[in-house]
């Protein structure tokens, strides 16, 4: 109680002092007096004819002497202990609502913040006990909340704090209906949606800051005398107030370290600790009949493990317990996370040579059923894929699974080489086939003055490399007993021989005549 009465004496001096650059508003009853270092811009101050006074309205603008000064501030204890003040409308040019401004306004339940307002100083609504029973909202604008500012608002059970406010001062909530809502707390840390206000007198052992959070308030874990460290699991720092930590190692991830220095002017220089791994990952299948999980460990700084779902044969991973189907599937270590694979039932093919010897198959797999995979054979040295053990010749090969097992097996053969030459060994073709087979035969080849007779040995059936050379009939060679002129002169020809004459004609013989 005399450490109350001292405060609100100080305050009460300070108005005192103030009161003769102070004028009165007749319309709203309010004092005001010129904000420091200005002319035109004014705050209301306190007077005690506010008290017993159950409502004011804040104007905009106020005139005095024939001047018009803008009103754009509360001032320090304006309304200290007026107990019978129930409302107050502010008007939209307030920037600041400074320190104790309400304090103990044990009435006041509606007001209204306006947008423009950066600070709620020290203490600003403390001790307004019915204040949050009748709803109220924080501006987009607010910057900072200081230390008290809404301690011992018993009836305050929440409050949207903005994503502009970057500072919330020490024991900004205490004593409020926040506290007492269960929800709030996690781990024995007392958050306001994503912003962390304090942790509990009881919290022993480790602290991890809960992913998300985007500001910590002043002293948050001074309380906390069993606390041993508290580890923040990103590496973008939230806004961190000031003192967070006393006794505690506070411990961030590896490469956040000057980040986390950085804040606060370097507040943090001599206590920042780095992990490379705080958390356990593990993997489980839900069926180690159709597939096990493999977890990768990180590096010595990359806070991430990896998690593989490794189906059996026959098997498709088809998700984890929490429905993400990414695999591998990369796991933040936040926390200490199981996750469970889950397989299913797929259509298998298996591929293999006839002999390993001659060559090799790819497109192995485990699809859906009715899915569409391609396979392939690849022929060693010396050898030729021929077809697949189907009568089917595709290679590469789109197959459609609609089995629970599909077996391709590749026929390679040994490969016979056929090179097709001309009359002076130029080579005019080369064929591989199988052993047995037939080679392609190229097109015929010309040779100028002679005609195309054939080849001199039988390719249809090739069980040897070899060589094959074309055959050709000079012009006018008597051949069997088809007789024709030629240039004056009768000769004989064979039934059905192509003839070239002049260069630039070709007949054929047919019967008795060249046609």
């Amino acid at each position: 109680m005399k450490k109350i009465l001292f405060c609100m004496a100080t305050i009460m001096l300070c108005s005192f002092s103030a009161f003769a650059a102070a004028f009165n508003d007749p319309t709203s009853g309010l004092y005001f007096q010129l904000m420091e270092g200005s002319t035109t811009q004014v705050e209301v101050i306190y007077n005690s004819s506010y008290q017993g006074k159950t409502s004011f309205s804040v104007p905009s603008s106020v005139t005095n002497n024939g001047n018009t000064y803008s009103v754009v501030s509360i001032g320090g204890g304006a309304f200290a202990s007026c107990k019978d003040l129930e409302s107050i409308t502010l008007p939209n040019s307030i920037q600041r609502i400074w320190k104790a401004a309400f304090m103990n306004c044990e009435g006041l339940m509606t007001i209204n913040i306006p947008e423009g307002v950066t600070i709620l100083g020290n203490g600003a609504f403390k001790g307004c006990l019915r204040l949050g029973l009748m709803p109220f909202q924080l501006p987009s604008t607010l910057e900072s909340i200081d230390a008290n500012a809404f301690e011992n608002c018993l009836f305050l059970s929440e409050l949207t704090i903005p994503a502009s406010v970057k500072h919330i001062g020490e024991f900004a909530f205490k004593g409020t209906a926040i506290y007492d809502n269960s929800a709030n707390w996690e781990n024995d840390v007392l958050y306001i949606e994503n912003i962390l206000i304090c942790s509990s007198s009881s919290f022993r052992g480790e602290c991890v800051v809960k992913e998300g959070t985007k500001l910590v308030a002043d002293a948050a874990f001074t309380g906390s005398n069993n606390l041993s460290s508290v580890y923040f699991p990103f590496a973008e720092p939230p806004y961190l107030g000031t003192a967070i930590v006393k006794n505690a190692a506070l411990y961030v991830p590896c490469g956040a370290e000057a980040a986390y220095k950085a804040v606060n002017d370097g507040e943090y220089k001599n206590v920042v600790k780095t992990v490379p791994s705080f958390f356990n990952v593990q993997g489980l299948s839900e069926n180690p009949t159709m597939g096990n999980v493999r977890v990768r460990k990180s590096s010595s700084c990359v806070n991430v493990d990896t998690l593989v779902a490794v189906p059996f044969p026959g098997y498709l991973f088809k998700q984890w317990n929490d429905g993400i189907t990414d695999n591998p599937r990369a796991v933040p270590l936040t926390k200490d996370t199981t996750l469970t694979a889950e397989f299913e039932k797929g259509a298998l093919l298996i591929t293999k040579p006839n002999n390993i010897d001659r060559g090799t198959t790819a497109g192995d797999t485990t699809a859906h059923f009715n899915d569409v995979v391609t396979v392939s054979a690849t022929a060693k040295d010396g050898f030729i894929f021929k077809y697949w053990h189907d009568g089917v010749a595709d290679n590469p090969r789109n197959i459609t699974l609609v089995q629970d097992t599909t077996e391709l097996i590749a026929v390679f053969m040994v490969a016979r080489t056929v090179t097709f030459v001309d009359w002076d060994k130029t080579i005019l073709a080369q064929d591989v086939v199988a052993d047995g087979d037939a080679a392609t035969v190229p097109a015929n080849p010309v040779r100028f003055g002679y005609n195309f007779k054939g080849w001199d040995k039988n390719f249809q059936s090739v069980t040897e490399d070899m060589t094959v050379t074309a055959l050709y009939t000079a012009w006018g060679e008597a051949i069997d007993n088809v007789s024709v002129i030629l240039e004056g002169s009768r000769k004989l020809f064979r039934d059905g021989q192509i003839l070239i004459l002049r260069g630039d004609k070709t007949y054929t013989v047919t019967g008795q005549e060249v046609k």
